[in-house]
Parts: structure tokens; C-alpha cells; sequence
């Protein structure tokens, strides 16, 4: 056996030995990021729900030694939601806190499952996968609540204020917010996220909005952000304008609180989907490997002409689950019966380990899951 055939053999041993080792990927729930879904049903709306228990006036204080508004304690919730057209889904949770009645507050928002560019640092820098919000709802113990649909308003907007008890500039934006939630007419909730006295906190700041510094307000996932203490409270309540009136997909969100005693609380939830059904229909053709790229073939094999047409390709697995990239893209124009390249970015999002690995192409509604091999920097699809 010669020096090639030698290495052949034992890279071919090594790759073996990995899917021996390795639990498959394929059929589990792909998480990346944020979390957010990637599902292989058409005309369904596929969400990510999270619903936040937080205090009115909150236990821990502010920089000026004043409490916070609606500081959060607790995800009583946080999971993957798929709904058909014109299909409601109903659920019940019971969460237990050290909480008391007068001082609780329960608010849900869903996650629009594509990812936009956001920057924690405006206009430009540090720059996150931002999954806008499609509605919110909110409920004191004993009341209920609904995301608000009208002419003018598309959805009821949801903010994550990025506080720390540490920070000076924090408690400015803070008073502005409570004040701007007291006079404005467009419906929102917001809950300050306290980095330093929670680590679930900590970890959506750091890992799902990619945070630059304190304070940062987070705008409905990231669609509009602003970094610091100086913005007025006329900004702000344009932000929520903003947002207010912005294009979301149409549902029905509903919220119930009950006190059940002991710091316990029954939430109930229904949520519609009320999305018209689109005429798309985008053929994912083909999907096939390259040098730290993945490549798909796709068509649009509707009857009309799209555009700005949203896709993500998503490579995870390896040993270790070591690999795990993300390209987001647009397609600008897609004329009927056009064919188009996608492909993973180079430079930005190079794809190199060793094996098995979960490849997930979206286009629009499409979704096609392949599985295949990373050899290095060699990506080979299973066909």
C-alpha cells in the first residue's frame, strides 16, 4: 500500500469511526441561534413563542436606586410553534415563582421565523439574526389579553430593554419608556432584561442580540434598536410607530392569567392563524456539496412572477456538532419558471469538519432537508 492510498484509507477509517461514534442528525428538531424553526410544511406558519413573567415594579433597582418597570424574572415558556392557515392552537401552562398577585405581569410574543440582519450597534455594527415579532399579547392575574389587529395597526409591539443594575445611562431610557407606555396611542409591552440578575437574560443579550453595550432597547426582535441614554421619549414612541404599523404575518394571539395561590399562575393561550394562503410554489431542485459551500438549485414553478424572495441555508453537525453556519439571502427578482443559484458565503460563513452533518434549504415556503458528510473542507451531499 502506497503513501496515498495509506492516507485514503485512513481518513476513510477516521470517517468511519465518527459515524459509529456520532448520534444521527437527521429527524431532530434543527436549533440554531435563536432557536427559531425550520419546517417542511408549505402554507403553515412556523413561529417560536415565548412568554415572560415579569414585576410591575420590579425587586431589583435601577443605577439611581429606583426600581425597574416590568423587570424580568422568568421564561414560563419558550418552544417552536406551527400552525396551518385558519388553524387555532390552544394551550395551558402552570408556572410557580416567588412572586406575589399585585405584583406580576405575564406577556407572550411570537418570533417571525426568518431571520432579518439587525445591528446591535446602529446603523451598522455588531450585526445579529433578528426575528421580528408577529404579535403580543400581555394579562395581569385574573385578566386577559389580546394582540391588537386593526386598520392601522398590523400587531401589538414587544421591546426587550438591555439593562444592567450597574449602568448609569440605563435608567433614562428606563423612566422614558414607562413614561412613553403611559400616553401612547399604539399598543406595546415592554420588559427590562437585567443582564447582571439573570443568566437566562445574560444569555439572549449576549448570544441572540449579539449586545454592544447598555442600555440597548430591542425593538420587536430587532427591528428598529437604539444604543444609549439619550433618546427622547418622542423617539421612541416613532419606533413603536414604526413597528406598530409595519407588514407581520396575521394572527390571533390571546392570553388569560389566572392566580391560582402560592406564587402559582394558570396561563392560557390561543393562538390563530389568520395568514392568506400564497400562491407560491418554489421547487428546491437540487442541493449538492462543494468546497466549504453548499449549493441549491431552485425554481419558481408558480404563476407569477416574486420577488425579494427570502431564503437561509443552514449546515449543522460534525463531531461535536462543531459546524454550524447560516446564510441568509434574498432573491431580488424571480420571474415564473426562472431557475436560481444560492449558495453558502465563503468568507463569512466557511463550512470545515469532519462528520455527518444536517443540511436545511428555505426558500420562501420551501423547505428541503438533506443530510450528507464534511471531509475537512469537502462537503459531500447524500443524494
Amino acid at each position: 500500500m502506497d503513501k496515498k492510498d495509506k492516507t485514503i484509507f485512513i481518513l476513510l477509517t477516521f470517517v468511519l469511526l465518527i459515524s459509529l461514534l456520532s448520534n444521527t442528525i437527521a429527524g431532530e428538531n434543527i436549533v440554531y441561534n435563536q432557536k427559531l424553526p425550520i419546517l417542511n410544511t408549505t402554507n403553515t406558519y412556523n413561529g417560536y413563542l415565548r412568554i415572560y413573567i415579569v414585576e410591575p415594579t420590579s425587586r431589583w433597582d435601577m443605577y439611581n436606586e429606583k426600581p425597574y418597570h416590568n423587570g424580568f424574572l422568568d421564561f414560563a415558556y419558550e418552544g417552536l410553534l406551527s400552525l396551518e392557515y385558519n388553524e387555532t392552537y390552544e394551550n395551558s401552562i402552570t408556572w410557580t415563582g416567588d412572586v406575589n398577585e399585585s405584583n406580576v405581569f405575564v406577556i407572550a410574543a411570537i418570533f417571525n421565523p426568518f431571520a432579518k440582519i439587525g445591528y446591535a450597534y446602529p446603523p451598522s455594527s455588531k450585526p445579529f439574526e433578528a426575528y421580528y415579532v408577529d404579535a403580543a399579547a400581555a394579562a395581569y392575574p385574573n385578566q386577559t389579553g389580546s394582540n391588537t389587529r386593526n386598520e392601522t395597526i398590523t400587531h401589538t409591539v414587544f421591546i426587550e430593554e438591555g439593562t444592567a443594575t450597574w449602568c448609569k445611562n440605563c435608567p433614562d431610557v428606563a423612566d422614558a419608556l414607562y413614561n412613553v407606555s403611559k400616553t401612547s396611542e399604539y399598543p406595546f409591552y415592554y420588559v427590562a432584561m437585567i443582564q447582571d440578575m439573570n443568566e437566562d437574560v445574560a444569555d439572549r443579550l449576549k448570544n441572540d442580540y449579539n449586545i454592544y453595550g447598555y442600555p440597548t432597547v430591542f425593538f420587536d426582535g430587532g427591528k428598529e434598536v437604539i444604543i444609549g441614554g439619550n433618546h427622547d421619549e418622542v423617539e421612541i414612541d416613532s419606533l413603536i410607530e414604526n413597528c406598530a404599523k409595519s407588514d407581520v404575518h396575521d394572527l390571533d394571539l390571546n392570553l388569560s392569567v389566572e392566580w391560582l395561590g402560592n406564587g402559582k399562575l394558570k396561563i392560557d393561550y390561543n393562538i390563530t392563524n389568520l395568514e392568506d394562503i400564497d400562491n407560491q410554489m418554489l421547487n428546491i431542485k437540487k442541493v449538492w456539496g462543494g468546497i466549504k459551500k453548499v449549493w441549491a438549485l431552485v425554481e419558481n414553478a408558480g404563476e407569477m412572477d416574486l420577488k425579494d424572495v427570502e431564503w437561509k441555508i443552514i449546515v449543522k453537525g460534525g463531531l461535536i456538532n462543531r459546524i454550524n453556519t447560516t446564510t441568509p439571502g434574498i432573491i431580488e427578482n424571480f420571474p415564473i419558471g426562472c431557475k436560481k443559484l444560492i449558495r453558502t458565503k465563503v468568507r463569512l460563513f466557511q463550512i470545515y469538519g469532519f462528520g455527518k452533518i444536517d443540511v436545511i434549504i428555505q426558500v420562501g415556503t420551501s423547505v428541503k432537508k438533506s443530510t450528507g458528510l464534511a471531509l475537512g473542507k469537502y462537503i459531500i451531499i447524500k443524494k
